[in-house]
């Protein structure tokens, strides 16, 4: 919990849970200056798809301070379209890396083709209805 002034914010024990719980209030628009804003993660791990989440501090100008390989600046939309890619296969021994994401989420789907994965599978699951599986491989 962050207590400023008058105001408690609650959130999440991690980014993920935190945009769980404001999804909602978060589609408005521009968020003001000190908002905290939360993304949807799914990254690869070693025991498959974890969701981490991700977190930035916007700064009021459509722009959020975050970190993501280094600390950066970004358009808060442009979050949406980074991907777990950047310095994977260099950092791991990786054979493949995955994207999954819910079936109708074509931004999500769009960025993992923008940087070279392939429609890989579908399948039902019970938080998504149906989940869309994208796959790039080393290059050996």
């Amino acid at each position: 919990m962050l207590i400023t002034e008058e105001k408690v914010i609650f959130g999440g024990d991690s980014a993920k849970e935190s945009y769980e719980l404001y999804k909602d209030a978060l589609q408005c628009g521009v968020p003001e200056r000190g908002a905290f804003v939360f993304y949807d993660c799914l990254c690869t791990s070693e025991n498959g798809p974890v969701n981490w989440g991700h977190c930035g501090v916007s700064l009021g100008d459509g722009r959020v301070i975050h970190a993501w390989d280094i600390v950066r600046i970004d358009d808060y939309l442009a979050l949406e379209d980074l991907t777990a890619l950047t310095g994977a296969f260099k950092n791991t021994d990786y054979p493949a890396l995955y994207s999954y994401c819910k079936y109708t989420n074509e931004a999500s789907i769009r960025t993992a083709e923008s940087i070279g994965m392939q429609f890989d599978r579908e399948y039902p699951d019970e938080a998504n209805g149906m989940t869309h599986v994208s796959v790039i491989y080393r290059r050996t």
